[in-house]
């Protein structure tokens, strides 16, 4: 996923969050920023990875709504990987959030990053982890 601006200003540390309800159900729906997400993946202590579906659970259990909004949360999750991997190639070790430590629902790595899948299985062999293919998808070996 290219960009033909910066990932970092994407960031946009000034947004707010939103709550709003789904039509459907009548349920509170979290809409984060990006800074909400990266605090909340800061979290994840190195060596460890949490899945997406707990990453949104524990938001919207802090803004006492019954939901965080995926499609949002899987673009912000995009904005991060993207001014990571800009932070690291400007030469910084310590970076907005460490995007690797989170895995998709299923266990497997979320390969739809800006940096890339390579990138990614290379930091979280830093910190440890063995990861596997199986068929299109790659999964951290337990």
């Amino acid at each position: 996923m290219k960009s033909r601006k910066s990932w970092i200003p994407k960031l946009n540390p000034e947004q707010e969050i939103r709550i709003v309800v789904d039509k459907r159900d009548g349920a509170k729906v979290l809409i984060p920023t990006p800074m909400l997400l990266a605090t909340e993946i800061r979290k994840i202590r190195k060596g460890q990875v949490r899945k997406m579906g707990l990453v949104r659970q524990a938001l919207a259990g802090q803004h006492a709504v019954e939901r965080t909004c995926p499609l949002v949360t899987g673009i912000f999750m995009a904005i991060l990987a993207g001014a990571a991997a800009e932070q690291f190639s400007l030469g910084r070790k310590r970076v907005v959030a460490p995007y690797w430590r989170v895995s998709q629902d299923d266990g497997s790595i979320r390969t739809k990053e800006p940096p890339g899948i390579d990138r990614q299985i290379q930091l979280l062999k830093e910190e440890g982890h063995s990861v596997q293919r199986k068929g299109k998808k790659w999964f951290l070996k337990t």
